[in-house]
């Protein structure tokens, strides 16, 4: 079978001869062709831009036995197309402007189907990528409503949250309107992605364990599940990822995906004993492609050992790839599991 097939099939569930592989942020910022091309342009044009956005998701597949090609996008241009200035700042990260922080500040908010055409780039992308590649998986994805808020509300990022608590516990009505208007973007938003021919979707809920977890369960986790809900195709899977405490994952198994996708503080085997119903992937820690090629194919096959017998296993590093990875670790990892 193809790389295609391999993705498909072992993220509905089903056991595959080995694990397919492909890597968060796979595309960008280690990749010296990437780095040449970012220093022409923003960051936030590269992401509008379909024929660079294409050229920029087929780099690490043309370096690597990549089984699955994820599109060069961010998480927070449905955000852009709603109404907020984006830009990267080089210190800071992604930056979202004016924050909502008041009631009436959605005043600023566009309509859906203006909202949407704004998003058509991503479309043409994943176009462009399905055309060049199509014997590999296509993952599109989309920032899950708490992780996009959070971005919108603070202005940015922010590992305290501290306006995003506020504004939960003193104006969950102004909260609960933010987050009803980005699950009806992002359900168009993935519609779209699929209709471009996207395989899969990976939902990314970044900031899940930064806010305590009574709170999410009240204010996050039903936004979160109606858009499942919503997005949910027994043929096209949707992926979740989540940087989430053990406790909180119990929850979020829960949710209506095929795929958990597994940050690298959880321990996997036992996620896998509590979900035998959803494939799983995850999730080496992206440090130990810093680490000599026979510790790095150590830990990898610790995984691996790990989840033998679990129908449905992915491999993939349990957060983003930093800039400072170095290609030929991720090479080394790639083609060890290629060869399994």
């Amino acid at each position: 079978m193809d790389s295609r097939e391999l993705f498909l099939r072992a993220a509905t569930g089903e056991a595959t001869p080995r694990p397919p592989i492909w890597l968060m942020r796979q595309a960008g910022r280690y990749l010296p062709e990437y780095k040449s091309i970012r220093s022409k342009k923003s960051f936030a044009a590269l992401c509008r831009d379909p024929s660079l956005s294409c050229e920029i998701t087929l780099q690490p597949l043309r370096r690597f036995k990549l089984d699955a090609a994820i599109v060069f996008s961010d998480i927070l241009l449905p955000a852009e197309a709603l109404g907020y200035e984006f830009r990267l700042d080089e210190e800071r990260g992604p930056v979202l402007s004016p924050p909502y922080r008041l009631e009436g500040d959605e005043k600023i908010w566009r309509p859906v189907e203006e909202a949407l055409l704004r998003l058509t780039c991503v479309g043409k992308a994943l176009q462009n990528v399905r055309a060049a590649q199509p014997s590999r998986a296509l993952i599109g994805f989309a920032g899950a409503p708490l992780t996009v808020a959070s971005y919108i509300i603070e202005g940015g990022s922010s590992d305290r949250m501290p306006h995003t608590f506020k504004m939960m516990t003193e104006r969950p009505d102004v909260f609960a309107r933010l987050m009803s208007a980005l699950v009806d973007l992002t359900i168009r938003y993935v519609e779209l992605q699929r209709a471009a021919g996207a395989d899969a979707i990976q939902i990314f809920e970044s900031w899940a364990g930064l806010i305590p977890e009574a709170l999410y369960l009240e204010h996050a986790i039903p936004h979160l599940r109606h858009l499942l809900r919503s997005c949910y195709r027994p043929a096209s899977p949707l992926i979740l990822y989540a940087q989430a405490s053990e406790s909180l994952w119990r929850r979020l198994a829960d949710l209506p995906v095929q795929v958990l996708s597994v940050n690298s503080e959880i321990n996997m085997p036992r996620l896998a004993a509590l979900r035998t119903d959803r494939a799983l992937q995850g999730n080496l820690d992206p440090r130990w492609l810093l680490a000599p090629k026979p510790v790095l194919l150590a830990e990898a096959a610790r995984i691996v050992a790990g989840m033998s017998g679990q129908g449905g296993f992915i491999f993939n590093v349990g957060r983003g790839l930093t800039p400072d990875v170095p290609p030929e670790g991720v090479r080394a990892l790639v083609d060890w599991v290629a060869a399994l």
